[in-house]
Parts: C-alpha cells; sequence; structure tokens
C-alpha cells in the first residue's frame, strides 16, 4: 500500500524540497457561550477547535497555536492576537485562521 502524502496542500516530495520551510501558525476562536441571551449556547464549538488544533499539531507540525476559547474570546483578544501575529509572522511562514461559533452583527 502506498503511503498517505499528509504535506500541506498535497505538495509532492520533490515540490516539497524547493518550498519555504517556513513555521506554520494556528489562530483559533472558539465560543459555546455568549453573554447575550439571545444568541443560543453551542455545544461542540469549543471541542472543535481543539480537536482540529491537536489534530494539526500531530500530523501537520502546527507547533505554534493561539486558541481563544468562549470568554476568551473578546473583541480585544481576538485584535491584541492578530497583531501579534501580524508582528511575528516570517513571510515563509503559514497561517491558519479558525473560528467555530455563533456569527453574529
Amino acid at each position: 500500500m502506498s503511503e498517505i502524502n499528509r504535506a500541506i496542500g498535497s505538495i509532492t516530495h520533490r515540490e516539497e524540497d524547493s518550498f519555504p520551510k517556513g513555521k506554520n501558525h494556528l489562530f483559533a476562536v472558539g465560543i459555546n457561550n455568549y453573554e447575550d441571551k439571545k444568541i443560543p449556547k453551542l455545544v461542540n464549538a469549543c471541542r472543535d477547535i481543539t480537536d482540529v488544533a491537536k489534530l494539526l499539531k500531530e500530523e501537520y507540525a502546527f507547533d505554534d497555536q493561539v486558541l481563544l476559547l468562549n470568554e476568551d474570546a473578546t473583541r480585544s483578544n481576538i485584535i491584541n492576537k492578530l497583531n501579534e501575529l501580524h508582528n511575528n509572522i516570517a513571510p515563509e511562514d503559514k497561517l491558519l485562521i479558525y473560528y467555530s461559533g455563533n456569527w453574529t452583527r
């Protein structure tokens, strides 16, 4: 049986040799509970974030992870973390942003 290719974007080994060797970063926000009682509570949003983060770390070398869950996922914390990432990520790095929660205005 052939080996499964788990490279980002299914890059072949030969192409991977010439691909920039930057770090993989994950920025993820998960919200189950909202202060506004009109917004329904969720069950799996935070678990989705932690499950995806674990998979990305174990299988795809996403060692640099910022996870903001529930009460830590404030507007100011999200903006501050995005600004930190902007200042700290190198041009050859990759960034995955993942959100799990209700979409509100």
